[in-house]
């Protein structure tokens, strides 16, 4: 028996995971958490990027601060990915509600 994903394309398809015989049918899994925050790709608000990773390299640091700034200064110049990754809160846009949980997250508390 073998796994293979089936379908894997962000913002078009849920990825999901396909085991058994072909000629028995195949099993399918629930949908992956492909970015490590916990959600899986159907119900996270954020699919390509962790909550304060403004930049996109996977971590929430210090380099994330000056896009998180930018973001919430400009948000219509934001990249959709860095202002989704901005919303701390999930509430649907980037702004002052979102600093302490940004904060929280670089002190990883």
């Amino acid at each position: 028996m073998s796994a293979r994903i089936i379908a894997f394309h962000p913002g078009l398809y849920a990825p999901l995971i396909a085991y058994g015989d072909a000629d028995e049918g195949l099993t399918l899994t629930a949908p992956l958490d492909w970015d490590g925050d916990g959600a899986c790709f159907v119900v996270d608000t954020c699919p390509q990027r962790k909550p304060g990773d403004v930049n996109g390299d996977e971590l929430v640091n210090s380099e994330d601060v000056a896009g998180f700034i930018a973001v919430l200064l400009d948000p219509e110049s934001a990249s959709p990915e860095a202002a989704c990754a901005a919303d701390v809160n999930a509430s649907g846009q980037a702004d002052g509600d979102d600093v302490q949980g940004f904060v929280e997250l670089l002190l990883g508390d």
